[in-house]
């Protein structure tokens, strides 16, 4: 193999699913002037996890470095074109669990489905029973209880996984009208 082919298969630069969680947490602001303590604590990952996710988005052009900041276009064409690919998700069996995808509060009026159609984060206390789908890191559930508007965002992203194109494209663009605020 020839010494610059190495960097393709280089698997501590490839984007991980708890990457696209982290930098959605980093954009709802709610950090300020925030440091690897701050934001490991916040999101509920260890500060060695969060700094990792940090590179790997600086090196997939999610994440600018320098300035410390996501580059939310970069980011929004990631979650609308590559995410169901990158992503991929099964929905498992029936559980109880936190609602996700269209089934999310807020989501229900602008994304309508068949009602045999539920996706839950599998979670004991959930609120709803529906078919699993595995979250981006097992801290999502927590953050997202805690925060209603990055619950709808990943849930968002959830409906671009799982949707149909016409809910992909809808589920795009409200998560842009979102992240505009």
């Amino acid at each position: 193999m020839k010494a610059g082919c190495s960097r393709f298969w280089d698997m501590e630069r490839m984007i991980k699913s708890q990457d696209i969680f982290i930098l959605l947490v980093l954009l709802r602001d709610t950090l300020g002037e925030w440091t690897y303590d701050t934001l490991s604590a916040h999101v509920g990952v260890a500060k060695s996890e969060v700094y990792r996710s940090i590179k790997r988005s600086a090196s997939s052009h999610l994440f600018d470095l320098q300035s410390r900041r996501v580059r939310k276009a970069e980011l929004l064409e990631f979650i609308a074109h590559g995410i169901r690919y990158a992503f991929a998700v099964a929905p498992g069996n029936s559980v109880r669990g936190m609602p996700t995808a269209w089934n999310a509060p807020g989501l229900e009026e602008h994304l309508m489905t068949d009602e045999l159609e539920r996706f839950v984060w599998p979670h004991p206390r959930g609120t709803m029973r529906g078919r699993a789908i595995e979250p981006f890191h097992d801290a999502v559930i927590a953050a997202a209880a805690q925060d209603e508007e990055l619950h709808r965002q990943l849930a968002l992203c959830d409906a671009i996984r799982l949707g149909s194109a016409r809910e992909r494209k809808l589920a795009a663009t409200l998560l842009t009208e979102a992240l505009k605020s």
